[in-house]
């Protein structure tokens, strides 16, 4: 059984989907107030409304925001720049408010992290190796290779006590 998120990008990729270009009908706040949700809504009522009306909360939501005066989203959204760039996120000439932020200081850390596999390590370090057997110039290609090397070597040497976790 696939995920909502796998039969979404299967319609958009190959059929395309009712429910994404219903949500062209409603392409402004007026248009959704007069369609029954006149005060302040949230997610859930914006889920509902497009229940009815067989749209997409979704793209309605991300349609919707260019004429927002407030958005409320999760703090993880404005820390990650890949989410901040694929939600077309933008904070500049914005004031940001963060309520019960006790774990901004984790995501923000998790946004700035990356995991990589020893396998990854290794295929970096023979593309180093194969550039410079073509002479093609890195700047500073040693460096980085021994650098690479010495985090192989680690990883080699201390598999015994490190976390090991599947990508």
């Amino acid at each position: 059984m696939k995920s909502k998120n796998d039969g979404c990008r299967e319609l958009l990729n190959d059929l395309g989907c009712r429910f994404k270009d219903s949500t062209q009908r409603i392409t402004s706040q007026k248009i959704v107030k007069d369609m029954g949700l006149s005060s302040a809504w949230d997610l859930e009522d914006l889920v509902g409304l497009c229940k009815v009306k067989k749209a997409c909360p979704y793209f309605l939501s991300r349609g919707l925001r260019e004429e927002a005066d407030l958005v409320i989203c999760p703090y993880n959204y404005l820390v990650d720049p890949i989410i901040r760039d694929s939600m077309m996120i933008s904070l500049k000439g914005h004031v940001v408010i963060l309520d019960e932020a006790h774990n901004i200081e984790d995501a923000a850390r998790e946004a700035a992290s990356q995991s990589i596999g020893q396998d990854t390590l290794v295929k970096a370090i023979k593309d180093i190796d194969s550039l410079m057997e073509q002479n093609i110039s890195l700047a500073d290609h040693s460096k980085l290779r021994s650098m690479l090397r010495s985090l192989d070597s680690f990883v080699d040497n201390n598999k015994g006590q490190l976390e090991l976790k599947d990508f």
